[in-house]
Formats: structure tokens, sequence, C-alpha cells
């Protein structure tokens, strides 16, 4: 099984290096891939009609890869044990995509709209570790998050 996954994950990496030579992207980095499609977008396209391509490629790829590592599993018994986490996660992926596209078509750029979202993301996650997981609020967090708000300051001079 392992052999397997690993294939898959070589397959998906070779994937994102061929479509990445295509778009002329050459970064190490796919948090750049990811950014630099979501501000192709063209003007003229509603973000949200771009997500609907966006997601029904991703479930058809997500489908294949099922069915490649996990050929003695039925899948739709598998979506039977699903719980809400796979269903909100779905709605907070629509949000969090159609807010970078409408921010990019809002004029953000791609080194600033990335880093504001970071930092901001890291700091609420601090609290939601601390409120419903009851993660310690250590002296590395604090000083992550100082670094966080200071490099917002700097951004916005």
């Amino acid at each position: 099984m392992h052999g397997i996954l690993y294939l898959a994950g070589c397959a998906c990496g070779f994937i994102q290096y061929v479509i990445s030579d295509l778009c002329k992207i050459h970064s190490g980095d796919r948090q750049s891939e990811y950014q630099i499609c979501a501000k192709s977008i063209p003007e003229t396209v509603n973000p949200i009609a771009s997500l609907t391509i966006t997601y029904l490629t991703a479930a058809t790829a997500s489908v294949v890869l099922y069915c490649v590592l996990n050929r003695d599993v039925n899948l739709v018994q598998q979506w039977r044990q699903i719980n809400w986490a796979s269903i909100v996660l779905g709605l907070v992926l629509v949000g969090l995509e159609a807010g970078f596209i409408y921010a990019y078509k809002a004029g953000w750029q791609v080194s600033t709209a990335a880093t504001v979202q970071s930092a901001f993301l890291a700091i609420l996650l601090l609290a939601v570790g601390v409120a419903l997981y009851h993660e310690a609020i250590t002296w590395n967090k604090i000083v992550g998050v100082a670094v966080c708000l200071i490099g917002l300051a700097i951004l916005n001079k």
C-alpha cells in the first residue's frame, strides 16, 4: 500500500510539474501556483462560475485517485461514513477560494493577499487551538503572532 501511495504522490507531483511548466510557473512552492491560478482567472468570468469548474475538476481527480489507491473499498460506503466536517470543509474552501478571487479582482497584489490571509489565519488558529482544543499558549506562539502583526504593519506602509 505504501508503494502505491508513493507512486500516486509521484504522479501528482509530475502532473503539477507539467502544469507548472506549461503555465511557465517555476517555483517549488505549490502555494505560488495556487495564487497565480487564482489571479489568472479572467476579469470577465464570475468567480463562482470559475469555482464550479475548479471543484468539478477536483472532484473528478479525487474520485480517480480514490479508485486507484483503494481498489478493494467501495467509495459509496465511505461516503456514508462521512460526518459534518467534510461538508463544512467544502463550504469553507469555497469561501476561501472565492475570497482570493474577489480580492484579486479588486486589485490586491499576489504578494500581499496571501501574506495578509496567512497572518490572519495564524492568529485565528491560535485562538481556535486554545478555545476548542485546549492547546497551550507558548512564548513561541506569542512571538509568532507578534511577528505576523509586525509584518502586516510593514505591508500596510
